[in-house]
């Protein structure tokens, strides 16, 4: 069993409980469940974005703890003063020490940036959960996720006001998406192994998908978690990321160079 099987596993099970004890009509009353939320795609369209996800991580099943005295609050305020295009926040406890806490704490003092809820979705109620919590987005990972899931997942969110980002890793997971319109970030990193894979891993072209790229950077310590640093070749021996992107036709902003 790889770690990406045991987290999914985990959640699962996790999530049963937590739908035993907690009520959707619970969620769905809740204060912040009301507000409207903020836009990614547009924060990272914008003129003069950073197009940076700043992640906010205390530990990770590959790193181990990366900062576990951070506080939510102070880093909340650095980001905004940096000027990111959003926020993401742990909200995983078992393996990566985050709550859902820490979300509805920065969302207290960041209300306008939009804050990504980091997670493995793996049920409906997760995504009503975090409307009522003060997520603007959700990721869905694909190589957690069925086809059907993706679509499904997508459209809830999209139905409560909230945005997508689709993780990728392979081109198997790229095709489970139907890219119209969506936000997709590249891992380089295997889930299953937690290995980066930086040459020669190939995704055929895109075309007219209108998918949206975005860059995600981890603070604190931690590394970089979605997106292929600029230059690297993972598409192919000969194609840099950004000049792949541009054969694709995506628009994408501001994709920063990282050794991490």
């Amino acid at each position: 069993m790889t770690i990406l099987d045991k987290i999914i596993a985990f959640k699962k099970k996790e999530i049963t409980k937590i739908k035993a004890d907690v009520p959707l009509k619970k969620l769905v009353g809740s204060p912040l469940f009301q507000r409207t939320p903020v836009s990614l795609k547009k924060s990272l369209l914008e003129v003069n974005s950073s197009g940076i996800i700043a992640e906010f991580k205390r530990q990770s099943p590959s790193k181990g703890v990366i900062n576990d005295k951070a506080s939510i609050e102070e880093v909340t305020n650095g980001y905004l003063d940096a000027n990111v295009a959003a926020q993401s926040i742990l909200t995983d406890t078992s393996f990566f020490g985050g709550t859902m806490v820490d979300l509805m704490k920065a969302r207290t003092i960041n209300t306008t940036k939009p804050i990504l809820r980091k997670d493995f979705i793996v049920d409906g109620f997760q995504i009503v959960e975090a409307k009522a919590i003060g997520a603007d987005v959700i990721l869905l990972i694909a190589a957690c996720l069925k086809k059907e899931e993706l679509k499904n997942y997508g459209k809830l969110a999209e139905d409560l006001g909230m945005e997508v980002l689709y993780e990728v890793h392979t081109q198997e997971d790229l095709d489970k998406i139907d890219l119209h319109n969506k936000i997709i970030g590249i891992n380089n990193r295997n889930l299953n192994t937690l290995i980066d894979f930086r040459y020669k891993q190939h995704f055929k072209a895109i075309s007219g998908g209108g998918g949206q790229g975005a860059n995600r950077h981890g603070a604190n310590g931690g590394d970089l978690m979605i997106d292929v640093p600029m230059g690297t070749q993972i598409f192919d021996e000969n194609n840099t990321l950004d000049e792949y992107m541009a054969k694709a036709g995506l628009s994408v902003k501001n994709i920063t160079a990282s050794k991490t």
